[in-house]
């Protein structure tokens, strides 16, 4: 067996030069991407307590290790598994598709997914809940079946109105790849479903992250104004989103950073 050191750039450019091809993008998200498969990343973090991206590898791997007889989804992967999913990962893209890159990409393409984006996407959130607190909000993290069905990340006791607030790359409003499309209905139904059941609308934060440098900045609409609505975001038709306002007016809007 092989063994790949950890490292941070590679796992954000193997994880690039997959998602180019629709065919190794659906293959990642349908089996290696559930928790079932690469453990509940979320809540590992949690558990870990981890200070950057290495220390959260290292942590997982031995926790992996120390706790085997637990599944996967509480424990997460050890060295061995990551392996043998990128393996799998390979064989299944290789049997539909021409690409033919080495095993590494695969396997750092996981980690990438594993450890760099569930770090960046926690610590984003942190980040949120200080600043909105400092702005007289009371947030929360939601968890559990409500982050899973509306795909909501920070609920949110305003000063004059509650809401929920969904957390999105800059990338999910300019792709134009059809599953990111397909993501783009879904969040408006995910948005028009909690609506109707509790009365609240979803804001969203929009960020645009340097994979070089990591410096996470983000988009406003006016001097401090981080928080969009939908009619900001899309020419509103929830059955057919192949574009977004957000194109049209990217230019418009500052990106800072304010962390």
């Amino acid at each position: 067996m092989e063994h790949f050191n950890f490292d941070i750039n590679k796992c954000i450019e193997c994880k690039k030069i997959l998602n180019k091809n629709a065919v190794s993008r659906k293959i990642y998200k349908d089996e290696c991407s559930y928790s079932k498969y690469i453990g509940n990343c979320t809540d590992l973090y949690h558990k870990l307590k981890p200070i950057d991206y290495e220390d959260f590898y290292n942590k997982e791997l031995s926790f992996a290790s120390e706790n085997i007889n637990l599944r996967v989804e509480q424990r997460g992967l050890t060295y061995e598994e990551f392996y043998e999913l990128a393996v799998k990962y390979k064989t299944m893209v290789e049997e539909q598709t021409d690409l033919g890159y080495d095993l590494s990409v695969y396997f750092y393409s996981l980690v990438c997914h594993a450890i760099i984006e569930t770090f960046n996407g926690q610590m984003k959130e942190e980040q949120i809940i200080k600043l909105l607190r400092l702005r007289g909000y009371n947030p929360q993290k939601v968890k559990g079946s409500k982050d899973a069905r509306y795909g909501v990340d920070i609920a949110v006791e305003g000063i004059s109105e509650d809401f929920y607030i969904q957390v999105k790359p800059i990338s999910f409003f300019l792709s134009n790849y059809q599953d990111t499309q397909d993501d783009r209905i879904s969040c408006c139904e995910k948005r028009e479903e909690v609506l109707k059941l509790e009365k609240i609308d979803t804001y969203y934060m929009i960020y645009n992250l340097n994979d070089k440098t990591g410096e996470l900045k983000w988009l406003c609409k006016n001097e401090d104004d981080i928080l969009f609505n939908i009619n900001d975001l899309f020419q509103y038709d929830k059955n057919n989103i192949k574009d977004t306002l957000l194109r049209k007016k990217v230019s418009l809007f500052k990106s800072i950073k304010i962390f």
